[in-house]
């Protein structure tokens, strides 16, 4: 009787991993984690009212809490601009994303996102950008000096 038991729970915990290894490629694409030691300047000035979110091969999301800016996500994906010569930085609306605090989960594979034709300078632990009104944005983070690939 105690191994059928065993056998139930040793089912059970390979159902659990088969379930978790099928969920994670489905995920990575779709997934984000917050990084708190970025440094922003924005319109020449240093803001805190910003969130970063650092995500698989060099992916990263930029929030401003700025005025004019609180609906708007930009996203870097450095694999899809090899990919597509006329990417650049991305323009998403928030709500493409869910956040939960410090991760953020993206609702769709691809967000929906327009392309905003900006220099882009990307450096291992740096990116600088144009936001979709113009203004010059550098950002810098010092928790990962190369992102996660």
């Amino acid at each position: 009787m105690q191994l059928g038991g065993n056998k139930a729970k040793l089912v059970a915990a390979l159902m659990i991993l088969m379930v978790v290894g099928a969920a994670v490629p489905w995920l990575m694409p779709r997934f984000w984690v917050r990084d708190r030691s970025v440094n922003v300047v924005y319109k020449g000035h240093m803001t805190t009212k910003v969130t970063l979110y650092h995500g698989s091969a060099g992916r990263h999301i930029l929030m401003l809490d700025e005025p004019g800016q609180l609906n708007i996500a930009y996203l870097y994906n450095p694999i899809f601009i090899q990919t597509h010569q006329d990417r650049d930085i991305e323009v998403c609306e928030r709500e493409e994303f869910i956040s939960l605090k410090v991760l953020m989960l993206a609702k769709h594979a691809q967000p929906d996102c327009s392309v905003s034709k900006s220099t882009i300078q990307h450096l291992a632990n740096s990116i600088s950008f144009q936001t979709k009104d113009g203004a010059t944005v550098k950002v810098s983070w010092l928790g990962f000096i190369d992102p996660p690939r």
